[in-house]
């Protein structure tokens, strides 16, 4: 699908009148679909030990089967279109050895916007939610993670980061 645009500009909403058009076509090809928000997921790969200092969580893939459309770009899970009031949540497994505090974070293009509270069983799972969030389509959706005083253990695959 080509994208639509005036000059240079790209186009992202298309009225006539008061009425938002959602799609334009040429006979049966489709020439412009507007953005709409879609809910996305990313689900952990692989494992990733501790540090003692926030490290960024690495290893992701876009779940598409359940999230048509959900896109991983450098370890970011990309925003579908824009929306206010959005929820993200983050669900990852860990396995330790020590009750010290594991904790993770959700960033939006690289800024703080949730930390979790830490949870200091031995093995787990780490979470955090960031509601009442207004985003963008492209954004990037980061998490990342900690142990507190003794870097022991690692946070396993199979986490989920989930947009809605």
């Amino acid at each position: 699908m080509a994208v639509l645009s005036l000059g240079s500009t790209e186009l992202k909403k298309v009225s006539l009148g008061s009425l938002d058009i959602a799609k334009i076509s040429l006979g049966a090809t489709l020439i412009w679909q507007a953005v709409t928000f879609l809910p996305s997921r990313m689900t952990k790969t692989g494992t990733q030990n501790f540090t003692t200092s926030w490290a960024l969580l690495t290893g992701w893939t876009a779940d598409t089967a359940n999230y048509p459309g959900s896109t991983v770009v450098s370890n970011a899970l990309q925003v579908q279109g824009g929306k206010s009031g959005a929820t993200i949540t983050a669900s990852l497994p860990y396995t330790g050895s020590f009750t010290n505090p594991h904790t993770a974070r959700i960033l939006l293009n690289g800024s703080v916007i949730a930390t979790g509270t830490a949870n200091s069983a031995a093995s787990g799972t780490m979470t955090a939610t960031a509601t009442d969030v207004t985003l963008a389509d492209g954004d990037d959706i980061t998490v990342e993670v900690m142990v507190g005083t003794y870097a022991n253990g690692f946070v396993s695959a199979g986490g989920i980061v989930t947009i809605t």
